[in-house]
């Protein structure tokens, strides 16, 4: 992402400070919920935007973090819920590919910090998920005002509704410099429709050392492109103990495309990742996509026989990931994969 496209906006000079505190001062947290125990799910790091309709520069800055229809496709959600002398208003939502994306404003009667940790939680209403993974965001604009932005992908068994019902609540807003926490049940509940798209299948299997790539499915809409790459081996190694990470995308021309990491999912037989790019002309390409033992060298929640997670200690992480280095050791550390193809 290029902040120093920034310059390039006029904006008037009373703005000036606004947007610096909105785009040089944030805030991401990334997380992820496994909510059956035979499903892992992965996060894989992008960026996403913070903003608020009020501000005249709205739509001119939510441009340059790369989500260029975002705002046009959006649905308007604008309830608003007040506890505690706090009133929180979800702005925006959209429905895209498997992914809900909201943004939401959050307004106190006294100044709470210009860093907060919100406790948050976006799931879809009489579905079953069996895993989702995504980001939030959150910055101080002015005026004990708060704008927030929550992203999420959801991983099911069986196709999304093409309509669902979004149900989003913050329980809890912290103070991250003094602690100060303040708890209450800001719940909301609201429609969102799937925004037409085109999918398309791709057969194309690519192979190396016995493991296997395809683009499992390419799914365009007016946001962007989404794709799900599907992974699996016929050397016996569960997929849970690897995970997928981009390089890039390539049109004729060798031309990179910038990709953003969303998420994915792995079982026993199969891992499945997403990542998302702007649209896309019609063209060939190279999808090209990196696979890596899940190895890793700090702390790590996993998910119990129940599916809660629970945090695992630094130790016995170093023993898991031992144990691991000797199962996979006949396995590279970096398989590549270059994926062609085409829209029309």
């Amino acid at each position: 992402m290029n902040l120093d496209k920034l310059n390039n906006i006029k904006v008037p000079e009373e703005l000036e400070n606004i947007k610096n505190k909105v785009y040089m001062k944030k805030k991401k947290k990334t997380f992820r919920n496994i909510v059956i125990a035979s499903v892992c799910v992965f996060l894989l790091g992008f960026t996403v935007p913070s903003y608020t309709k009020d501000l005249p520069v709205y739509s001119q800055i939510f441009n340059i973090f790369d989500m260029k229809n975002y705002q046009n496709f959006s649905t308007g959600i604008n309830e608003e819920i007040t506890k505690k002398d706090i009133t929180i208003t979800v702005e925006e939502g959209i429905y895209t590919g498997d992914k809900v994306a909201l943004t939401y404003k959050i307004k106190s009667d006294k100044f709470n910090g210009e860093e907060l940790y919100i406790d948050t939680d976006l799931n879809i209403k009489d579905m079953d998920i069996s895993g989702a993974a995504g980001s939030s965001e959150i910055t101080y604009i002015n005026d004990n005002t708060y704008v927030g932005y929550i992203d999420m992908i959801f991983f099911a068994d069986e196709k999304l509704d093409e309509k669902l019902v979004a149900d989003f609540k913050i329980t809890g807003i912290t103070n991250s410099e003094t602690d100060e926490t303040t708890k209450a049940n800001w719940k909301f509940s609201f429609p969102l429709e799937k925004i037409e798209s085109k999918i398309i299948k791709n057969d194309f299997i690519v192979e190396n050392e016995g493991f296997f790539a395809k683009i499992d499915e390419l799914s365009i809409d007016n946001v962007g492109n989404q794709y799900k790459i599907k992974f699996w081996n016929d050397r016996g190694y569960s997929m849970m103990e690897f995970y997928g990470n981009r390089i890039s995308i390539l049109d004729s021309d060798n031309k990179e495309i910038k990709l953003f990491g969303v998420g994915g999912s792995s079982k026993e037989e199969f891992a499945e990742f997403y990542w998302r790019s702007e649209s896309l002309p019609k063209g060939e390409y190279k999808f090209i996509v990196e696979l890596n033992k899940d190895i890793q060298n700090g702390g790590m929640a996993v998910a119990n026989a129940f599916g809660k997670m629970e945090t695992v200690s630094e130790k016995e992480f170093k023993k898991i990931n031992e144990e691991m280095k000797e199962r996979l050791k006949d396995v590279s550390d970096s398989i590549i994969f270059e994926i062609p193809f085409t829209i029309e």
